[in-house]
C-alpha cells in the first residue's frame, strides 16, 4: 500500500497497477474515486487496475487500465473522472 499526503488529503492506492481501487481522503473522509464497477471515461469498458495516484491542488492523476487492457491518464476533480489521453 502506498500513501500521498500533501495539503490535508490522503490518497491510498491498494496494490500495484492491478489495484482494485482508487481512493482519495479529503478533509479525512474516505471516498472512493473509482473501482472495478467503474466505466473509464469515453469508453463503454470498466477500469481493471490503478497505477499510483498524483496529487496537484486538490486534484487526483492516476493511471488507469480498462478490461480491454488499454491504458490512459486520469483525472479527478472532486466530482468527475476524466480523461488525458488514452493508449491502447
Amino acid at each position: 500500500m502506498s500513501k500521498a499526503i500533501r495539503a490535508g488529503i490522503c490518497v491510498i492506492c491498494l496494490g500495484s497497477l492491478y489495484a482494485h481501487a482508487t481512493e482519495a481522503s479529503i478533509n479525512f473522509a474516505f471516498q472512493r474515486i473509482a473501482d472495478h464497477n467503474t466505466v473509464a471515461p469515453g469508453k463503454t469498458t470498466t477500469f481493471k487496475g490503478f497505477g499510483e495516484p498524483s496529487l496537484d491542488n486538490g486534484k487526483v492523476a492516476f493511471i488507469g487500465v480498462d478490461t480491454l487492457s488499454d491504458h490512459g491518464i486520469y483525472f479527478y476533480d472532486g466530482n468527475t473522472i476524466t480523461a488525458e489521453g488514452d493508449h491502447g
